[in-house]
């Protein structure tokens, strides 16, 4: 399953990540 999980955009922005124990995708607009 793919969730959009909320985290801080001043660290992640505009990245993908892929967590593989959790199958979850970390999804921030640029």
């Amino acid at each position: 399953m793919i969730k959009l999980v909320r985290v801080d955009h001043r660290l992640l922005h505009g990245q993908v990540i892929f967590l593989g124990r959790n199958k979850c995708l970390l999804i921030i607009s640029s």
